[in-house]
């Protein structure tokens, strides 16, 4: 059962946690209170070894950047995407860059759906030696891929549908080789989308599951906002970090969850656990709280 605490209440440092809290209950203002109280008290952080704290939008990433008021010494606010870019991507594609033929030097992320275009979907058509596929329609398919997580692996980067709901009347197969054929082609530029750091983070972690150790060991904490939102390898990747020592905590409001097109939804908050989690929940409103005091003392 979980405990109920306050938005300034604190908890023990070095215990897993997930904290659940509706709208404007104070749930990021209390984990920065928590952070600093990890980076005043810890004896796991120095030189190397940091807190990471993970975000799902830039905007929370500045938010939680400047109510800290510390500098990367102590902690590393970030997306998921640019954590995994910077700390598994970078330093270790290497190691599967052949298996997937990825151009590792001068690695750089990438808008795809710039790429999308008639005119290159119609050169890889050719590339490929099948013509017979609609370049428009290609691109349009392209458009709507992306990779597909399940059963804990990545299992293909395709769209649901080929084509758009008013052109489905009649059946309409792409080879799933021809969209694999369009990653082969950003990558030998060395070039990843957003969802490929995840692809490509996963196939490190698969194939050298040592990386989590390593990972670990310059993140003895790993904090994440807005939990709620996270995908379901991001919750498997969580997962396996407390496995491995990590004190990873999580905040979220399970009744906020918008991204469900990609995996996450309240079950998941639900049932996320690592060894030697607890529970607590934060109830009230800060917000309202924050305007009465404002309120009262516009009057006094």
């Amino acid at each position: 059962m979980a405990v109920v605490i306050g938005s300034e209440d604190r908890i023990p440092i070095d215990v897993p946690f997930k904290v659940s809290a509706g709208p404007g209950a104070g749930k990021t203002h209390w984990l920065i209170g928590h952070i600093r109280d990890v980076i005043a008290h810890s004896n796991k952080l120095g030189a190397v070894k940091k807190v990471a704290c993970i975000t799902y939008t830039n905007v929370g990433t500045d938010t939680i950047s400047h109510r800290l008021h510390y500098d990367n010494d102590c902690v590393e606010v970030a997306t998921i995407h640019s954590f995994l870019f910077a700390n598994v991507v970078k330093p270790y594609a290497y190691l599967v860059a052949d298996e997937i033929g990825l151009k590792t030097e001068g690695l750089i992320v990438v808008d795809e759906s710039n790429y999308m275009s008639h005119g290159l979907a119609y050169e890889l058509l050719s590339d490929m030696g099948k013509l017979w596929i609609d370049a428009e329609l290609f691109s349009l398919a392209l458009s709507r891929c992306r990779w597909h997580y399940d059963n804990h692996q990545f299992v293909g980067f395709k769209p649901k549908y080929a084509q758009p709901a008013q052109k489905r009347k009649k059946p309409y197969k792409i080879p799933n080789d021809a969209y694999v054929y369009f990653k082969k082609y950003l990558w030998s530029q060395g070039e990843l989308s957003y969802d490929d750091i995840l692809y490509v983070s996963w196939l490190i972690f698969w194939k050298y599951p040592q990386a989590y150790k390593l990972l670990q060991a310059r993140y003895p904490y790993f904090f994440v906002d807005e939990f709620q939102d996270t995908i379901p390898f991001v919750v498997d990747f969580l997962q396996r970090m407390g496995n491995e020592g990590a004190i990873v905590g999580v905040v979220g409001d399970k009744a906020q969850a918008i991204y469900e097109f990609v995996g996450a939804t309240a079950r998941q908050f639900d049932y996320f656990t690592v060894p030697g989690m607890q529970e607590y929940e934060i109830h009230g409103n800060r917000r309202s709280t924050q305007q009465h005091e404002f309120s009262n003392n516009l009057y006094k």
